[in-house]
């Protein structure tokens, strides 16, 4: 036995290699996405239905999982449109939220809207360039200078206000407008070396069968230790996470210790302002630019809930509200869907009312699209109605 591994010692580890690279090359060209891209993917061009569970219970013992069917369509960027315009009325920056995360394709946000307002809406590609932005604002603000990708007539900015502590509050927009003026300008070698190394971590992480297997795998461990150690009660359920309810048990993310709500106004106003402040130069950039930049504020889903957990009556303590007053102050136009959401979860609570929340999600479901979509449109037909005239 040991002359067999001394005479085969480098011919079984290629062996080996070999196999993982035919299995990786087969899962690669017939790639089973309902199985490895259940909450969607950024591949471009793909059309296919998964079973569809929250993203905080995958490994997760606790939380009500809801399956449901989703319908996944991307175009040509990866993006969740069927076909993406160069020209449309909406073009939506909102990250996960803006792309329906969690939900089927008629019941994401650009559908609903253009269902709605019977204007043309897609939403914006999830971009890796660095070099395009590294957050919404950036974003848009390229979207704007350079017509890329699309020249549309109004930007619909998503702004979770989970961004208080998750926002960088401290760049200058002059230097990311100047930035943002150079891009057109050819990169030097280094620069396409750096976004090319991106590019292929990304995909290695993302998109390779191997990896994605290896990770599911491994979840598939972690929830069955997990539900071992609850059976002799050594790992038990942190209620900051959880709340009981006549639909099951919600999921959280738990706030941070270092966010306390009934001192927001004083520990957030100043990075807030900032924010606002910034929002505001883009929206002048986009008037000068023949694009109306309108933004959405949206609940982060442990603020939607804080009232009736902890058994408080706060709503100008919240961050999104706090931004939405400091954006009306500098004659703005800005949604918010705070009291909507707000009144939704009191329902929810103590008159079994419908959620707009996934219980196992940290995404709004079918019920709070809609109620933002229609909020918009409404917005949009006003200011469209506007500066028209």
């Amino acid at each position: 036995m040991k002359q067999f591994f001394n005479k085969f010692a480098l011919f079984i580890p290629l062996c080996v290699l070999l196999v993982l690279c035919i299995v990786e090359w087969c899962l690669y060209i017939w790639t089973p996405y309902s199985y490895f891209y259940s909450r969607g993917t950024p591949i471009p061009n793909v059309d296919y239905v998964a079973t569809t569970r929250g993203d905080f219970v995958v490994e997760d013992i606790f939380a009500t999982k809801q399956p449901r069917q989703a319908r996944y369509v991307t175009d040509q960027y990866g993006s969740r449109n069927i076909n993406f315009l160069s020209e449309p009325d909406v073009l939506i920056f909102g990250e996960s939220f803006g792309q329906g995360a969690g939900i089927g394709h008629e019941f994401t946000p650009a559908v609903k809207l253009s269902e709605l307002t019977k204007y043309s809406v897609v939403v914006a590609p999830e971009f890796h360039d660095p070099y395009i932005g590294k957050n919404q604002i950036e974003m848009a603000l390229h979207t704007i200078m350079h017509q890329d990708p699309a020249k549309p007539r109004f930007i619909l900015l998503m702004y979770v206000d989970s961004l208080l502590w998750f926002w960088d509050h401290e760049y200058d927009f002059e230097k990311t407008i100047k930035l943002t003026k150079e891009y057109s300008i050819k990169k030097d070698l280094f620069s396409k070396i750096q976004i090319n190394y991106f590019k292929l971590k990304n995909f290695i992480s993302d998109y390779s069968p191997i990896t994605i297997i290896s990770r599911k795998f491994k979840s598939f461990i972690k929830v069955k230790v997990k539900i071992l150690l609850n059976y002799f009660s050594l790992y038990q359920k942190d209620d900051k996470k959880y709340l009981q309810t006549n639909n099951g048990t919600i999921i959280f993310d738990p706030i941070p210790n270092e966010i306390d709500i009934s001192n927001m106004k004083n520990s957030s106003y100043d990075k807030l302002q900032k924010l606002a402040n910034a929002h505001k130069q883009l929206y002048n950039l986009g008037l000068e630019n023949d694009v109306v930049v309108i933004p959405l504020i949206i609940p982060y889903k442990s603020f939607a809930y804080y009232n009736e957990r902890n058994n408080t009556d706060y709503y100008s303590e919240f961050p999104g509200v706090i931004l939405e007053n400091y954006i009306k102050s500098l004659s703005l136009p800005v949604v918010s869907v705070y009291p909507e959401f707000l009144e939704a979860v009191y329902n929810e609570i103590n008159n079994n009312g419908e959620p707009v929340f996934w219980g196992d999600d940290s995404h709004w479901n079918r019920l709070g699209i809609e109620i933002a979509m229609d909020k918009v449109g409404k917005k949009i037909k006003e200011l469209d109605n506007k500066y028209k005239n």
